[in-house]
């Protein structure tokens, strides 16, 4: 099951990740 939530967590940390990076350029 921790496997399964670290998965979701970094998800989500990558999904931030991204908009912070895109919404800038955008």
């Amino acid at each position: 099951v921790s496997d399964i939530l670290d998965r979701i967590c970094a998800d989500k940390r990558e999904h931030i990740k991204a908009r912070q990076l895109t919404l800038p350029l955008v």
